[in-house]
Order: C-alpha cells, then sequence, then structure tokens
C-alpha cells in the first residue's frame, strides 16, 4: 500500500503560456492528470528548461510550495544552472525571502560565486531586496563580496539609488574603507547618479570624501563638472582636499574654473582661503553663523555690494583688481581661475567684481571692517579721490567722517 501511494505521488513538468515568457510550471498530482505532462519517478529523467532544473524554477519564480514538495520528495538540489546560479542565486536575486529562508536550511554553501562572481548575498543587494539580504547576512553571508567587476553591494546601492539597502550596510558593519584603484567609488557613484540622499547618508556614516576614482577625480572634481553648487556646499563645509590633483594635473578649482563654472570657482577660492586663514589662528574663534560659501544675497551686504560693483565696473583699470588681489594674499592659481572667464577685452571689469566679492566673503568671517581696510588698500595704490567715493557709496547715504589711515 506504501509503495502503491508513493507511485501515486508523483511530479508532473506542465507546460504553460505565462507573461511574459514560456516557462515550465511543476505542480503536483495525485490523483488525476493536469494539463500536458510528462511523469517524473528518478532525478535522472528530470528534462531541464534553459539549463535549470525544475527546483531551480520553483526558487526563481517565488513557488514556495513546490520546493516544500520537491523538498519532500528528495528533489533538492544546488547544482548550478548555464550561468553558475543555483536556486539559492535564484531566489535572492528575484526577492523571494521566504524562499531564501527554506534555503538556507538545506545549502551548506552560502557564498559561492556564479560565473560574474555574484554571491547569494551580492544578487540580492542588485536587486534591492532588503529582505532577502538579511536573511543571508545573519545566516552569515559575507557582506562585504565583490563580483568579478570590483563591485560591492554599496556600489550597487548607490548607483542604483537603493536608499534602505545602504542604510542596511551601513547597520551591518559594511566595511567603507574605499579599493584601492576603484574605477568608481560608492560615493562618485552616488554623486554621478543624482542620489543625493545617498550621498548625505555616506558622508554623514564618515564615507572617504577625498576618495579618487581610475582618473584621480575627487567627489568635488565630480560635482564642479556637473555644476552641483549645493553638493560642492556640502564637501567643502567638510574640509575637503582642495589640493588633489586629478591625472592631467588639475585641482577641482582647475575643473571649475576650465569649464567657466565661475560660480563654483568662487565658491572654492572663498573655501581656500578660509581654510588657509584658519590654519593660521592662534586661539579659538567662533562665528556668529554657520559658514556659507555659496553667492552672498543678504540685505545686510547689498549696500557694499553694489559699491564694489561700481568700483569693479566703472572705476578700476586693468590689472589693478590683481594688485588688490596680490596684496590681500591671493594665490596665483586663484588669480588664473578667476581670469580663465572671458567675455571680450572688459572682461578684466567681471573678473575684478569677482575677486572683491571673494574677498568681502573673507573679510566679514574674519570680523574685519572691509569699507576701511578697502579703503586703506586704494589710497596705498594711489586713488585717495576713488576710495572716498567708494566710502560713501558704501554707507547708508549720509555722509560719514573721513576714514583715517591708521
Amino acid at each position: 500500500m506504501r509503495g502503491r501511494k508513493k507511485a501515486q505521488k508523483q511530479c508532473w513538468l506542465i507546460w504553460e503560456e505565462m507573461e511574459p515568457r514560456r516557462c515550465l510550471v511543476l505542480s503536483m498530482d495525485w490523483y488525476r492528470p493536469c494539463g500536458i505532462r510528462t511523469p517524473i519517478r528518478s532525478r535522472q529523467r528530470i528534462m531541464k528548461y534553459k539549463g535549470k532544473e525544475p527546483f531551480h524554477l520553483a526558487a526563481e519564480n517565488g513557488h514556495i510550495n513546490m520546493i516544500i514538495n520537491l523538498l519532500s520528495l528528495e528533489l533538492f538540489t544546488s547544482e548550478e544552472d548555464k550561468e553558475g546560479n543555483t536556486a539559492l542565486h535564484l531566489a535572492a536575486a528575484n526577492g523571494h525571502d521566504r524562499v531564501v529562508a527554506i534555503l538556507l536550511e538545506h545549502f551548506k554553501e552560502k557564498d559561492s560565486p556564479n560565473k560574474k562572481g555574484a554571491t547569494p548575498f551580492f544578487l540580492a543587494a542588485e536587486g534591492g531586496h532588503v529582505a532577502c539580504a538579511d536573511l543571508l547576512v545573519q545566516d552569515g553571508s559575507d557582506i562585504n563580496t565583490m563580483n568579478l567587476e570590483g563591485y560591492t553591494a554599496l556600489h550597487i546601492a548607490a548607483e542604483q539609488g537603493y536608499l534602505s539597502l545602504v542604510n542596511f550596510l551601513l547597520n551591518n558593519e559594511f566595511d567603507m574603507t574605499p579599493i584601492p584603484n576603484d574605477k568608481k567609488n560608492p560615493l562618485h557613484l552616488a554623486i554621478v547618479n543624482n542620489h543625493m540622499e545617498i550621498v548625505d547618508v555616506l558622508m554623514e556614516a564618515g564615507y572617504d570624501i577625498n576618495a579618487t576614482n581610475k582618473r584621480r577625480q575627487t567627489p568635488l572634481h565630480l560635482a564642479a563638472e556637473l555644476k552641483n553648487t549645493d553638493l560642492v556646499e556640502k564637501l567643502l563645509k567638510a574640509n575637503c582636499d582642495l589640493t588633489i590633483a586629478d591625472k592631467q594635473g588639475k585641482t577641482a578649482l582647475d575643473a571649475a574654473a576650465r569649464s567657466n563654472h565661475t560660480l563654483i570657482a568662487d565658491m572654492i577660492i572663498k573655501a581656500e582661503r578660509y581654510f588657509k586663514w584658519l590654519k593660521r589662528l592662534t586661539e579659538d574663534f567662533y562665528l556668529d553663523e554657520p559658514v556659507t560659501f555659496k553667492q552672498d544675497h543678504s540685505s545686510n551686504t547689498s549696500q557694499i555690494r553694489s559699491a564694489l560693483w561700481n568700483l569693479a565696473y566703472q572705476q578700476l583699470k586693468p590689472e589693478e583688481w590683481k594688485t588688490l588681489a596680490q596684496l590681500w594674499d591671493f594665490s596665483e592659481q586663484q588669480i588664473n581661475a578667476i581670469e580663465m572667464q572671458w567675455t571680450d577685452k572688459f572682461s578684466y571689469k567681471e573678473h575684478g567684481h569677482r575677486m572683491l566679492l571673494i574677498w568681502l566673503h573673507g573679510s566679514l568671517l574674519k570680523k574685519e571692517n572691509p569699507i576701511k581696510s578697502l579703503y586703506e588698500q586704494l589710497v596705498e595704490m594711489g586713488h585717495l579721490q576713488m576710495a572716498e567715493k567708494f566710502r560713501v557709496q558704501s554707507t547708508d547715504g549720509v555722509e560719514p567722517k573721513k576714514c583715517t589711515i591708521s
């Protein structure tokens, strides 16, 4: 009787039309026929569909009941399909966490790579399947595994915008140390794909903001190329290294100037001058407001900014803005970066205006009196009348007492 029941318990391969492709659907038939069928009584007689056995197909499509039935028939297999995937790979890749949970009880090797070097955990991450990734990690899978291209789960999550996966990886002690000679590290991938939430999470978690890609570009290089002023601001505030040069010998400032991204070039110059000044301080210094390197649109500085515009566009002669810049310790690289912008033979006026606004930014941060400082410099250059006109334009319209040089 027992043998008869076992004989009655047959496994059929049934062809059915399923969208989006034809596939083999496994079902258990105890007593009556179902569709077009071929009875199977041994592993040797199981047909494969596109290199996959029924166990693979059940795992790939998340047929949990079929997995349980096949296991009861002792039709479990850890064999690989033609792409090197086991049933565990296929279930993880397609996000079938209930199937993964069952298979983990039967697979001894959890980190076997397929032909592309991807483990089940990597495939789960590649699909953004956090539940599957969690099951695999809890069962001992290597969270830091990488495929043959050198990609880790964090690379994939950053590139695809899987924020929940990024948080999962960081909460499970993923190693964020940049890989040497990495073509694109996770932070770069998040930047170029405009996943700014992930950029924020990585920066807050302490990812190396100076890590370079194969072109030796830093995140600041990329942000400058992409004209992303908000990201440039974040990186500058985080005190990123402004001296790193790419393979062409260009710093981020050079890249911004070469691409005519004047706002970003000016932001970088402001940051260079600010942090240089901070290093020279011999005592603690506290700012009244958070530092920003963006263009100043404050109403508090509107009058002096207007006076600086008049000075640059209507009074300073060619090359005189450079004289002021050198007196204020602008570097040759900074002057060249400003001068790289070209509009016409009167470009020097815009160059001077930009330089004066950069100087004003630093002067205000240092809590200096910018009107007095510039007045003294103009007098030193022999422009007393120009200095007086600037002083008047910088006030509230009331003729104040004349400045005196201390």
